[in-house]
Formats: structure tokens, sequence, C-alpha cells
């Protein structure tokens, strides 16, 4: 199995960074505060979502950045309890997140919205049945991911 590759500090903060300035765009721009960044194929409380998961994975690159995790974010012998629980939370929520985003898209989403290009064709739109057969079987997917780490999560953290 190849190791990791290490990443420098810098482009680990400019990405981090980065992910959290657009997730708050995203934020503003689902709460109606920002403009959208073209036409909206989905509602508000979604793109809300999406701006939060952005948010989200930047901050759980945070340890990495000020070096208090491994190039595979593994937290430092020493790291606090709470840092701990907080990152599997933040992992767990990222799972959630992308599992509600995934679900509204197979049986909310605007048919528009699905659209597909090849190497022969420009973007052209897609099969909506199959989009949302796609989508759903990936929000299965992440559910189930989901539910196995809240059992871990909970079997790890719970109080005693």
């Amino acid at each position: 199995m190849a190791t990791p590759q290490q990443r420098s500090p810098v482009s680990l903060a400019l990405v981090t960074l980065g992910l959290v300035c657009a997730g708050v765009y995203f934020v503003l721009a689902g709460l109606g505060v920002a403009p959208p960044p073209g036409r909206q194929y989905a509602p508000g409380w979604i793109v809300t979502l999406i701006g939060l998961l952005m948010v989200l994975a930047g901050l759980l690159l945070a340890p990495q950045v000020v070096g208090l995790a491994n190039e595979r974010a593994e937290l430092a012998p020493g790291a606090p309890r709470w840092m701990r629980i907080a990152q599997d939370l933040g992992g767990l929520a990222c799972f959630g997140l992308f599992a509600v985003i995934g679900t509204w898209v197979t049986f909310g989403g605007d048919d528009a919205g699905f659209t597909m290009s090849t190497s022969f064709s420009r973007e052209a739109p897609a099969n909506p049945i199959v989009a949302r057969t796609a989508f759903g079987i990936g929000a299965l997917i992440t559910w189930l991911i989901f539910f196995l780490l809240a059992r871990r999560f909970w079997r790890q953290w719970r109080p005693t």
C-alpha cells in the first residue's frame, strides 16, 4: 500500500482557507444573503448544507495545518479527548450531510440540473432516471457508512 504524500503546511492552510471561504459563501447564498453563482437548481437549504459541508471539511484539515495530526489525519497521541471527539463528530457530520444531499438529489432534484458531456459531445441533458438511480445508489451507500460510523462513535465515546 502506498504511503500518503506529505503536504506542506502552507498548501494545507490554503486548501483549508479556500474550503472555509467557499463554504461561507454557499451558506450565505443558501440563506439568500449573497447572490448565487448562477442558475440555482436546488433550494436554499440544500445550498446551505453544501456550504456547511465545505466549512466542516476545511475545519477538519486544521489539525494537520497546525501540526496536531499527521498526513493521515491521525491526531498526535497527546491530543486532548475533546479534539478526538470533535474529529470523529466532524467526519460523521460530513457523511450525514453527503447522505442528505444525495437523497434530496434522488427524490427532489431539478431534472434540468442533470447534464452530461463526453469527449465527443458538448454538455447535453442527461436521462433523469439514470441520474436519480446513480444518486440513489450513492445515497444508500453513504447512509450505510453514516450509520456504521454513528454506531462506532457511540460505542467508542458513550458515557460510561
